[in-house]
């Protein structure tokens, strides 16, 4: 632009200015070729190089032409115009001289010579111009022209027609070379069009395979957490139902030891009866006759416990295997979040959403497991309890077994009790100590059967808190599909 108007206008203060304008494009183009560029752009560079060489030496010449002109406008005539100047003031001179001689003779001639030397100044002068502005106009012309199509190139009219390209002067050469910056532009835009157009495709691929991968986790996992919600379903009904065999064994040991504090009661009045034994033989034979009953009713109700403890021994079973199914899919979980940690670190950027996702996949799997074994830790207090409460039931059931024994051996005696009063005594003594055993073991047996309650209160408790991290782990499942498909 500078170059232009130097050459348009004629103006020098232009001419630092489109040096340094100069040495500026030729600097960028040194520094655009250090880059490391592909072999079509480095073409590219090096044609705009070549054209701004041949740019340069065509300004060169111009302005060397133009100076030239100049130089002849305003030297070769100037002088010539000074010259006539002066020869005319040395004939004014000469005449002022002669004037004083013959005034009234020449006066004539000097007036019309004077009027000739101003004529030839002023025609002098007048010719310098015309031709001075003849030959700018004529320079000048197609450069501003050209210049005027350089701007609407580069504000991307790429449809505008470059003059001049069949004239054989420099201007011609200017001509071609902005020709050659309309094409490389115009190619310019196609490449980034195709550019923006592979750009696209890419982008499209990689949602397909954001899609794919977002299906194949969803097909993988999903099932995998529907058979764990099923499974924590029926180990929470399992679980409940242990609850409530506890609890009705609780009230079946209360019974019990009711019961056999009642027994001891009775077998001490009988103790208490061998004392009037002549007199009272009616009352004893009927207090004989109601151990024997509450000693069949405690051997019933301990036979009806000894049945919960093993139904709640059966149930604790079905829980283990049920904890086993829980960790083998958690096990499976860990590995499938595995897996999606691998493949979001090949993708990259649009893969951190799913890493951060499948490591929150990997905590709570890793959360499930512990749980599992919480559960499990739980369960096995539950059978080692209930596996002691049952040995304690079964002490129970032979204890009364052998109280019923000494009751009836009392009710033989009762028919024989004067010769066998000491036998009785004996005896009755025998069955207050079996009453008092009886009574500890079912003090034990409560104490066993309410932390086989306890326990299957954990059991249910840990079971919810299982549900609960499996629906969190859902809703991460859920998130992290949406993350992937919305990536």
């Amino acid at each position: 632009l500078y170059a232009n108007i130097l050459i348009g206008r004629q103006d020098d203060s232009f001419g630092a200015k489109s040096a340094d304008e100069f040495a500026k494009l030729e600097a960028a183009l040194g520094r655009i070729g250090d880059q490391p560029l592909s072999g079509e752009l480095v073409a590219v560079l090096n044609e705009a190089k070549e054209l701004f060489a041949d740019y340069r030496q065509v300004f060169d010449k111009i302005r060397a032409d133009e100076l030239e002109i100049v130089a002849t406008v305003h030297g070769t005539m100037r002088e010539a115009s000074e010259g006539i100047i002066a020869d005319a003031e040395a004939l004014k001179q000469e005449l002022v001289v002669a004037e004083k001689n013959i005034f009234e003779k020449v006066v004539g001639e000097i007036i019309l010579a004077e009027t000739e030397i101003l004529i030839a100044s002023i025609s002098g002068a007048v010719l310098g111009m015309i031709l001075a502005w003849v030959m700018g106009d004529r320079l000048s012309r197609p450069i501003i022209a050209i210049t005027a199509i350089m701007r609407r190139l580069a504000d991307r009219d790429l449809g505008v027609e470059i003059p001049g390209q069949s004239r054989k002067d420099e201007i011609g050469q200017m001509a071609q070379a902005v020709q050659v910056f309309k094409t490389n532009a115009i190619r310019n835009d196609e490449l980034e069009a195709e550019a923006r157009a592979q750009e696209e495709r890419a982008k499209e691929e990689q949602r397909r395979f954001m899609n794919q991968t977002a299906d194949s986790f969803t097909n993988s996992v999903g099932s995998i957490i529907e058979a764990v919600a099923a499974a924590a379903v029926e180990l929470q009904a399992t679980a409940t139902g242990m609850s409530q065999i506890a609890r009705t064994a609780s009230e079946q040991t209360t019974a019990v030891a009711s019961a056999s504090e009642e027994a001891s009661g009775n077998v001490g009045s009988v103790a208490s009866a061998t004392e009037e034994l002549n007199s009272s033989i009616e009352e004893i034979n009927r207090q004989v006759v109601f151990s024997t009953e509450i000693a069949k009713k405690a051997v019933d109700q301990a036979r009806e416990t000894m049945r919960g403890i093993q139904e709640l021994v059966e149930a604790s079973n079905n829980i283990d295997e049920v904890l086993k199914l829980i960790s083998d899919i958690s096990d499976q979980t860990n590995m499938l979040a595995l897996n999606a940690t691998i493949e979001a670190s090949r993708a990259g950027d649009a893969g951190k959403g799913f890493a951060v996702v499948a490591n929150e996949v990997k905590t709570l799997s890793a959360q499930t497991a512990k749980a599992t074994e919480e559960i499990r830790a739980q369960v096995n207090s539950l059978q080692g309890r209930t596996g002691f409460a049952a040995s304690q039931i079964e002490l129970i059931s032979k204890t009364i077994s052998e109280m019923d024994g000494v009751v009836a051996t009392i009710s033989s005696a009762v028919e024989e009790q004067s010769a066998a009063t000491r036998e009785i005594a004996f005896n009755i003594e025998q069955a207050a100590t079996g009453t008092t055993v009886v009574s500890s073991n079912i003090v034990t047996v409560s104490q066993a059967v309410n932390e086989a309650g306890t326990a299957s209160s954990d059991v249910l408790t840990a079971v919810s808190t299982l549900s609960e991290n499996f629906n969190t782990l859902k809703g991460a499942t859920d998130s992290f599909v949406s993350t992937i498909r919305a990536a």
